[in-house]
């Protein structure tokens, strides 16, 4: 491959390599091409691959199987390198924590001694899942800001990483944040460099038009063009995915140096027997503003119309902006409002807030919620309105929740107050079908991950996978006959069982002994009282539904979450979701005079993604479109595809 041979040159010659390829140009299908040249030019190098993909990393896994390729995750990458370093760790740990330009958001602590984290209490700093700053533990963000001053500060340390790595290879470098760059561009294979010092190469694989993610670089432009650059370009324009509509379309989305063709490979997916690209076909639908459209209208109205079926979930997929728009229509409403902006705990930040602003000085270790709001009341009257629940969706909730502001009440408020909540704790690993292999380490909380297990018990005893219903659930293995039925006995009380709250059918599955109530149990129930009794308190057949979504087993999938994946029929739903960091309108139209370009770019970018993930055909649905976005839709997509319904 032309390709491959480009980069083999950079690499003989030990330059850095950026391959800049579109969507469905085989970027991952080169790096596994450029891991066998690299190994079969330097045997006994070790090359250390980072991917950011579930697919990437099982690609590479089965494709390359040799001793010196190690194929990781950045985190776990730049912590095995620095992890043995403890002195150095906890003294830069503790001058991160106290340096107020730490883009980390260090909870739970706000100021440490510089010999804080020597602590015999602290026998050694952590990655983990999860963030303990007070006790040593770091999670992802913190394991990036460590990694770059450990190496700033730190030569020596650079020159043995490189050595242990010479060639380092990054998928979707557009999604690694920039101080991962400035790492491996700078520190471990920076552009001056000492003679008779050996540096890693790095080469990196991606597409500047996919990074769809905040913290992601974007691209490496002021390395690759400049007086900086030290970084070798080598492009790949064909394009082996998509149908030639779809191909003519995402060229109209680009704004950087790469268009796309057809890929010249005559068995590549997109082509047909005879060598000519498949047509492929793409509809614009919309209503008009005052016009509501029922989402399952347009599903039927795309069936009938284009022949797809929306049952099949390996190959249909429905693309939202937003985990939150797809929970209502996916069965699992009160899960995502309790994991994404839960109202009682959102008037909990306010009264932390008041309390820091305020520099109240009183000790609430010991005092119950119910207790700071009525010293609050007694010592801070005039200032209602500043710790009061806010007007709106807060007062309108507890209004409605009685019960639940109560429960929050009764909770230690130091408790209360260090309860951390966020959406990746309920939807962290969901797959996009079931065919798809989870990833290595999950942030998922753990209530949901036993609820998960549990839901794995009951479907692997109905399914006779036997090996799995042993290996998961508490149940003896059969020796006698009476096993057999006590084992069928248990599982049969859990017949039916989509009627019960959750937290009923977790005491019951204790009960039965199919799975017990572990001490991370107890400990995720202590620390995180109010979030356990309200996931408790809903129907076991919200978390079913949950369960089948994050097991790819729905049509639904979030915008962000499709890159990187591919099915024969797409359809976006092109609606904000109330998401200020997205805007359709401004895309279409244009940004208004005014406002910030940030949106329509990123729109761009998010839509970009989710047109190149279909092979055969592509609907988009715009609802309330307003008429200057309707002309640009007919200009991208043609005006006889651009249909009201």
């Amino acid at each position: 491959m032309a390709v491959i041979d480009d980069i083999m040159t950079h690499v003989r010659a030990g330059r850095n390599f950026l391959l800049s390829g579109g969507a469905g140009s085989g970027k991952t299908h080169t790096l596994v091409g450029v891991i066998r040249s690299v190994l079969e030019e330097n045997p006994s190098k070790h090359i250390a691959c980072i991917t950011y993909t579930n697919a990437a990393a099982d690609e590479i896994n089965s494709r390359v199987n040799h001793p010196n390729v190690t194929v990781s995750t950045i985190h776990d990458f730049l912590w095995e390198n620095i992890k043995h370093y403890q002195p150095q760790l906890k003294i830069l740990l503790a001058q991160l924590v106290n340096d107020p330009d730490c883009p980390v958001q260090m909870r739970g602590v706000e100021h440490v001694e510089d010999n804080y984290f020597f602590d015999p209490d602290i026998e050694r700093i952590d990655y983990k899942e999860y963030l303990q700053i007070s006790k040593g533990i770091i999670s992802h963000d913190e394991v990036i800001h460590l990694a770059k001053a450990m190496f700033q500060k730190n030569p020596k340390l650079c020159r043995l990483v490189s050595d242990r790595h010479p060639f380092i290879l990054i998928d979707e470098y557009q999604d690694t944040q920039r101080e991962v760059i400035e790492i491996l561009l700078e520190m471990l294979s920076p552009k001056d460099r000492e003679e008779g010092v050996a540096y890693s190469i790095v080469g990196l694989f991606g597409d500047s038009m996919q990074s769809i993610y905040e913290d992601g670089v974007g691209d490496i432009d002021a390395y690759v063009v400049g007086d900086q650059a030290h970084v070798h370009e080598v492009k790949m324009e064909g394009n082996r995915r998509n149908p030639k509509v779809i191909i003519e379309l995402a060229n109209k989305l680009r704004t950087d140096r790469i268009r796309q063709a057809p890929s010249d490979d005559r068995n590549a997916p997109n082509m047909l027997p005879d060598g000519t690209v498949k047509e492929g076909a793409i509809h614009f639908l919309y209503t008009l503003p005052g016009q509501d459209k029922d989402l399952n209208e347009v599903r039927r109205y795309i069936e009938d119309n284009y022949h797809w079926d929306f049952s099949d979930t390996k190959e249909t997929k429905e693309l939202d902006l937003t985990h939150n728009l797809i929970a209502g229509r996916g069965g699992f409403p009160h899960l995502i409002e309790i994991y994404d902006g839960d109202p009682i705990l959102g008037y909990r930040d306010k009264v932390k807030k008041y309390i820091k602003d305020k520099n109240i000085a009183a000790d609430f270790s010991d005092r119950t919620f119910a207790e700071v709001l009525e010293y609050l009341q007694t010592n801070y009257p005039e200032d209602n309105s500043k710790w009061q629940p806010s007007r709106g969706q807060q007062q309108d909730f507890i209004a409605t929740h009685p019960d639940l502001l109560e429960l929050a009440k009764s909770i230690n408020y130091e408790v209360l107050s260090k309860m951390y909540v966020e959406k990746a704790q309920l939807i962290d690993d969901k797959k996009q079908s079931e065919e798809e292999t989870g990833k290595k380490g999950t942030k998922r909380a753990v209530l949901i991950r036993h609820l998960v297990k549990l839901q794995q018990i009951i479907e692997s005893y109905h399914e006779r996978r036997i090996g799995d219903f042993f290996r998961l659930s508490n149940l003896p293995r059969i020796k006698v006959a009476s096993d057999k039925s006590n084992i069928n006995s248990a599982m049969q009380s859990l017949e039916g069982i989509d009627a019960m709250t959750i937290g009923d059918v977790i005491q019951l599955a204790d009960a039965k002994g199919v799975l017990f109530i572990d001490d991370k149990l107890l400990s995720y129930k202590d620390a995180n009282k109010y979030i356990y009794e309200r996931v408790c308190a809903l129907p076991f057949s919200e978390f079913r539904y949950l369960y089948d979504y994050l097991e790819g087993r729905t049509p639904y999938t979030t915008q962000h979450k499709t890159k990187g994946t591919e099915f024969n029929h797409v359809f976006v739903l092109m609606d904000n979701g109330r998401w200020s960091l997205y805007n359709y309108s401004h895309l279409m139209s244009g940004t208004p005079r005014g406002k910030s370009e940030g949106p329509r770019i990123r729109t761009n970018k998010l839509f970009y993604v989710c047109c190149t993930r279909a092979k055969e055909d592509l609907v988009m649905f715009y609802p309330q479109i307003q008429p200057a976005d309707l002309e640009k839709a007919k200009e991208w997509f043609g005006k006889n595809n651009v249909i009201a319904i």
